[in-house]
C-alpha cells in the first residue's frame, strides 16, 4: 500500500468528510425542532470532529450564535488545555476512563473554530461522567460509554446551571440539545464495575 499511487488516508477526526457528513446532524435536528433555534449544544470533544462538524451544521442554519458547550475529561483535556494556553497543546498522556475521547491533540479546525464560534470549554471528572451514565440509564434504559457520559454530566450534575448562574450562558436558557452518542465501550458489566470504584450509592437523580 505504501508504494501504491492509489491510496488514501481518512483520520478519524481531522478530514473535512467527516465534518461535513457528522453536520447532517444539525439538518435533523432543524427539522425535528421545526426550526426553533436552540439555546446551546452540548457535547464531549475528543480529536475534534463533532466540535467541526456542528459548527459547519450551525453556520448552515443561521445558528452561527448559539454556544456550544464543549466537555471534556480531566485525563483527556486537550481542548481545554490549548483554551487555556490560548494555543494548541499536545498532552503528555492520556489518563482515565474516557478513552474514546483520547486524543493527545485536537484537530487544527477544531481549535481554529473556537473564537469564530461560541464555544464554551467545560472539564469534568471521570467520576462525574459516570455518574451520569447510571443516572442515564435508569431514565433510559439505555447504555452509554463514558465519553458520553461526560456530556451527560452537564445535566445531571449542575455545571449546565452553573454555567448558567455565572453568567456563561444566558439565564433564558432552555432549549437545550444534548448529543448522545458512545456506546461501544460500555456495558452493565462495566456500568457495575464503575459504580462500585467510585462507590455511587446516591439517590436517583432525575432530569
Amino acid at each position: 500500500m505504501a508504494k501504491s499511487d492509489n491510496r488514501g488516508f481518512v483520520p478519524p477526526f481531522d478530514h473535512p468528510v467527516l465534518w461535513d457528513g457528522i453536520s447532517i446532524m444539525v439538518d435533523e435536528i432543524f427539522v425535528d425542532l421545526d426550526g426553533v433555534k436552540p439555546d446551546v449544544f452540548l457535547i464531549s470533544v475528543g480529536g475534534g470532529s463533532m466540535l467541526c462538524g456542528l459548527v459547519e451544521g450551525c453556520r448552515r442554519h443561521g445558528w452561527g450564535d448559539v454556544p456550544i458547550v464543549a466537555v471534556e475529561t480531566e485525563g483527556t483535556r486537550s481542548f481545554n488545555a490549548s483554551v487555556e494556553a490560548g494555543h494548541l497543546v499536545t498532552l503528555p498522556s492520556i489518563d482515565g476512563l474516557a478513552k474514546t475521547l483520547g486524543v493527545k491533540r485536537v484537530c487544527q479546525q477544531a481549535w481554529s473554530y473556537y473564537g469564530k464560534h461560541p464555544i464554551i470549554s467545560v472539564v469534568c471528572t471521570d467520576k462525574e461522567a459516570v455518574d451520569a451514565c447510571v443516572d442515564f440509564v435508569d431514565d433510559h434504559r439505555c447504555l452509554v460509554e463514558v465519553s458520553c457520559g461526560a456530556t451527560l454530566s452537564l445535566l445531571y450534575t449542575g455545571i449546565l446551571k452553573k454555567l448558567v448562574h455565572d453568567g456563561k450562558l444566558k439565564r433564558s436558557t432552555r432549549n437545550v440539545v444534548a448529543i448522545v452518542c458512545g456506546g461501544n465501550a460500555v456495558s452493565m458489566k462495566l456500568i457495575n464495575h464503575w459504580k462500585a470504584d467510585f462507590d455511587l450509592t446516591h439517590t436517583h437523580r432525575c432530569l
